[in-house]
């Protein structure tokens, strides 16, 4: 059985090396010439999935990539497809439920925030009454 895992390792080293090899040819392309600097637009360009170039081990290629649409300016970018972009309206719609469901969580919370100030307000008044009363025994819970 062992006898299998060596080659196992070194066919998955040798598939991670050309998917590497692969993201570095794309992102030498983008490098000198223009095209979509996005996640998604480079693990198409260069076949491997959009985790790949999340991974810890990609850092590196993140950070080039990162770096390359850094440089680029707002002139040189391309914008991203009709089908992707975001209209006015749907964003605003976006913003309203979202701040609908802030409203409504910040309700939620205002009771539990009493409660807990009240609560910490009585066992402070506790405190102060009992400050030089001896602590009482309390047994421990019985299982």
């Amino acid at each position: 059985m062992k006898l299998f895992v060596r080659p196992a390792l070194n066919a998955a080293e040798r598939g991670h090396v050309e998917c590497t090899a692969r993201v570095n040819a794309v992102l030498d392309q983008l490098q000198s010439g223009a095209g979509r600097v996005s996640v998604a637009a480079i693990a198409a360009a260069a076949g491997v999935s959009r985790t790949f170039l999340y991974e810890a081990a990609q850092h590196e290629l993140l950070a080039r990539l990162r770096d390359i649409a850094a440089r680029r300016g707002p002139s040189q970018r391309i914008p991203a497809p009709a089908a992707q972009q975001i209209t006015t309206a749907s964003h605003e719609q976006v913003v309203r439920a979202l701040s609908a469901r802030n409203q409504r969580l910040d309700k939620e919370n205002k009771w539990p925030r009493d409660e807990l100030a009240v609560a910490l307000g009585q066992l402070r008044e506790l405190r102060r009454r009992t400050a030089g009363t001896p602590a009482p025994e309390v047994a421990p819970p019985t299982p």
